[in-house]
């Protein structure tokens, strides 16, 4: 089954942050709780987690990309 990967909320005030490491790729096998990538806001420096366990189909973010919370950034082959 596909699921999608999408920016979870990390602040109750910020919705937009940019990526500054990318650690997956196409191919990949995500592991829940493993790192996906850190990010970076007005606030602050993140590591954002995986959610669910599968392999990584597609990526639709780079290092360097602003992303949105709740936006689509990928998706997993569970």
């Amino acid at each position: 089954m596909f699921v999608g990967i999408k920016m979870p909320k990390l602040s109750e005030t910020v919705d937009e942050y940019r990526i500054t490491k990318l650690f997956a790729k196409v191919g990949d096998t995500a592991v829940k709780g493993e790192p996906m990538m850190d990010v970076e806001s007005d606030k602050g420096s993140m590591t954002v987690c995986f959610y669910n366990t599968g392999k990584i189909t597609e990526l639709t973010v780079r290092e360097g990309d602003t992303v949105k919370y709740n936006s689509l950034i990928g998706v997993i082959d569970e």
